[in-house]
């Protein structure tokens, strides 16, 4: 039998965890519903009492809870006003309002590649994962590294209690996408983000490659050089050397990889007219 516990509280989580021996499923909603089976491999410990749906400024920081939900991402105004609303808008193509309602930023984290567009965001936005367990209050792992896989693994008896961006009120963020429609689920899509000076572009593309990742290589050709029509040329050469586009349904591998580069270029010309 499968038993069900709401904790009121992140130290209470934690000693339901423990108390559970590894053998519990938390329960971070994802937009995609999982299969039944997924939920049952283990007690649910749902955290949706547990305090991590608040939204705050801290030390400079714009700190974002796990069971904060994809809606809020959307609409809150502490989140609209970073990088031009990029994350606010890659939370709006995410999902249909009933799922972002649903949804969580958790869920989104443990499930990387669907949607995407978040965790583009939060790749060029520098954001941090903040994990906890009743050793250590806060431990913070790179966003980078947390989806480097796509099924992202949290350390035994830890919980995800959220995300960590530093604010930047110069930051200048461009989202552009394809998909067969306007709400479908994107083919690719790419997220990049610039200060005010366009110094320092960073970008991240899905869809050239199975997870979502930062272009570095590309990024390393624009980090000295003015934004110019250019160099924005010379960055893109860069770009099919670091993708691995598969073929399915949604686009041919070619497609992809064509897409990762139009997309780019479009996304880099509107932070230089910006």
């Amino acid at each position: 039998m499968v038993n069900y516990y709401r904790p009121a509280g992140i130290a209470e989580a934690l000693s339901l965890m423990a108390s559970h021996g590894g053998n519990y499923v938390l329960m971070y909603q994802p937009p995609r519903a999982k299969h039944v089976k997924e939920w049952l491999s283990g007690d649910i410990i749902d955290l949706s009492e547990a305090g991590l749906d608040q939204v705050s400024v801290k030390n400079n920081e714009l700190v974002i809870g796990s069971m904060v939900s994809i809606e809020t991402l959307y609409r809150a105004e502490e989140i609209r006003g970073l990088a031009d609303g990029l994350l606010s808008q890659t939370a709006k193509v995410s999902a249909t309002q009933a799922m972002r309602n649903l949804a969580t930023l958790g869920g989104v984290l443990m499930n990387p590649v669907f949607p995407a567009e978040i965790i583009l965001a939060l790749l060029v936005l520098d954001a941090q994962v903040l994990v906890t367990d009743s050793a250590t209050p806060e431990i913070r792992i790179p966003i980078e590294k947390f989806v480097a896989e796509a099924n992202p693994k949290l350390p035994r008896g830890s919980l995800l209690a959220g995300v960590a961006i530093p604010l930047n009120e110069k930051l200048k963020g461009v989202l552009e996408r394809v998909a067969r429609t306007r709400s479908d689920t994107s083919i690719v899509s790419v997220a990049v983000t610039a200060d005010g000076t366009l110094n320092n572009p960073k970008i991240a593309i899905f869809g050239a490659s199975p997870l979502p990742k930062r272009y570095h290589a590309a990024e390393s050709l624009l980090a000295s050089n003015p934004l110019t029509e250019a160099s924005i040329e010379q960055c893109l050469e860069r770009i099919p050397e670091d993708t691995q586009a598969v073929s399915n349904y949604r686009g041919s591998a070619e497609y992809r990889q064509a897409m990762a580069v139009v997309l780019t270029r479009r996304a880099l010309l509107s932070l230089k007219k910006s």
